[in-house]
């Protein structure tokens, strides 16, 4: 069988072009101006910048008659800080006050860990936080037991200072701030998706949508990768 083989081989006298042209330094223009790759396996947990791009495309698509305003996750960390930004409520960083609007969305941290959704109700004083993980319900971490306890009074003073209590005619001598938790897919623990589940319940929220998902894990990944693609097809150029 051997000999069979070998006798239907045809060895070619004329050499196989070579279709792979070699990647050099000049072949690729559009990347030699990039800086060497430095892997960094650290977690960048800590930012907020894809947050930051979500409330705003939330609002360059946010219907006129629509009941809402969303804030940057920097909002909840300066108020919690005794620090009053009246830019957020006022019309001037996004285009609708609160005094027109009945519901209030805004991320919360537990710094380098883990983000969550809440939502302020300005007519009830209702908060309802959407957390994927529903450490915030519990009071077993110190962070969320503190941040419990502040905001209330943070964001009283807040609406009271900024004129939204009055512009709604509320007595903030009657008015409170209590607490309720939603209902929310669980994710996984693997991949820190607790950002993209900020924005999925913002969109969904947002658009008086089911928060609702058949396999958690696989909604986010599928959600990170259709944010990622969407980002990179409407990228602005630098100049």
């Amino acid at each position: 069988m051997v000999a069979e083989f070998q006798e239907k081989v045809v060895i070619s006298t004329k050499p196989v072009p070579n279709f792979h042209k070699p990647v050099t330094r000049s072949s690729k223009t559009s990347i030699t101006s990039l800086e060497p790759f430095q892997e960094d396996l650290s977690r960048l947990n800590d930012r907020t910048t894809h947050l930051d791009l979500w409330v705003d495309l939330l609002w360059r698509f946010r219907p006129n008659e629509a009941d809402w305003a969303v804030v940057s996750p920097h909002f909840s960390q300066a108020i919690l800080a005794g620090v009053f930004p009246t830019y957020y409520s006022n019309g001037v960083r996004y285009p609708v006050p609160w005094k027109d609007v009945e519901r209030v969305f805004f991320p919360v941290n537990e710094p380098d860990k883990h983000w969550i959704l809440a939502e302020l109700h300005i007519a009830t004083g209702v908060v309802t936080f959407y957390d994927s993980l529903g450490l915030v319900k519990s009071n077993r971490r110190s962070c969320w037991r503190a941040m419990k306890k502040d905001l209330p009074l943070r964001l009283i003073s807040y609406l009271n200072e900024c004129g939204v209590l009055k512009s709604k005619g509320i007595c903030i001598d009657t008015y409170d701030i209590s607490y309720d938790f939603a209902r929310v897919p669980v994710q996984g623990g693997l991949f820190g998706d607790c950002g993209v589940w900020v924005c999925i319940c913002l969109y969904r929220l947002c658009r008086n949508e089911q928060l609702e998902v058949k396999d958690p894990v696989q909604a986010a990944l599928a959600y990170r990768e259709r944010m990622l693609d969407y980002y990179f097809d409407n990228k602005v150029e630098t100049k």
